[in-house]
């Protein structure tokens, strides 16, 4: 599977097209209390992934404005889960690296558009500083890795390394992401999973041009173990 480098872009400019599957069927329980099992069953389904697909070129089509460069993704896309419509098919881990990068890697840009959601989701005042704490090695890590993407080389054999020594943190980040989520669960109770089911996954898309492979899915689900 492969997560387009638009993710942090274009799902802000989709969200609030309306995308929705005319067979969908609306959960009777909120997205956060879904499991992965759950989860993983829908967005490995072929049939419901070609929907989400045809309902979302449906939505580029009406929308002038980002018609262009959404539909240059879509073209190669076989599934694109629009969170505002499909929250409950992101993994509880995969919008909790979006919330530690947003708030905890980024800097302070980000906590402001977050100032009123963590209220809503009856968070605390103080939520930034306690999540950096009980994610200590993990957040460590994310910085380490994005400051190793960030660098500046000319040199092909640097580049090289660079990615080489991201990719061999893939495992530990994954199991750190697990354990910190775990951590924050425990610290913040179900406040934490709403705010990542209202607010991140609501602001997130994802475009893949391969099926989820749910093996993968369950491997991350559970920290890589």
């Amino acid at each position: 599977m492969r997560r387009l480098p638009a993710l942090a872009i274009l799902p802000l400019l989709l969200s609030g097209l309306g995308v929705s599957s005319v067979s969908a069927v609306t959960p009777e329980k909120s997205p956060w209390q879904w499991s992965n099992a759950e989860r993983i069953a829908a967005r490995t389904n072929r049939n419901l992934a070609a929907e989400r697909l045809m309902a979302a070129r449906g939505a580029t089509t009406e929308a002038q404005s980002i018609r262009t460069s959404a539909a240059t993704h879509l073209d190669r896309t076989i599934d694109i889960i629009v969170g505002k419509e499909h929250p409950e098919l992101f993994l509880p881990t995969e919008l909790f690296e979006t919330l530690v990068r947003d708030g905890l890697v980024s800097g302070d840009l980000w906590r402001e558009f977050y100032r009123k959601q963590l209220s809503m989701a009856g968070l605390p005042a103080d939520f930034w500083p306690r999540l950096e704490t009980i994610s200590r090695p993990y957040v460590d890590d994310l910085r380490r890795s994005q400051q190793l993407l960030g660098g500046t080389s000319d040199s092909p054999v640097e580049k090289t390394a660079i990615e080489n020594e991201v990719a061999g943190m893939s495992s530990t980040l994954c199991r750190e992401r697990y354990d910190a989520l775990v951590n924050a669960r425990l610290e913040f109770g179900v406040a934490l999973d709403r705010l990542m089911y209202t607010y991140v996954a609501g602001k997130t898309t994802m475009f893949t041009d391969e099926l989820s492979d749910p093996s993968l899915l369950k491997a991350e689900g559970r920290g890589c173990r």
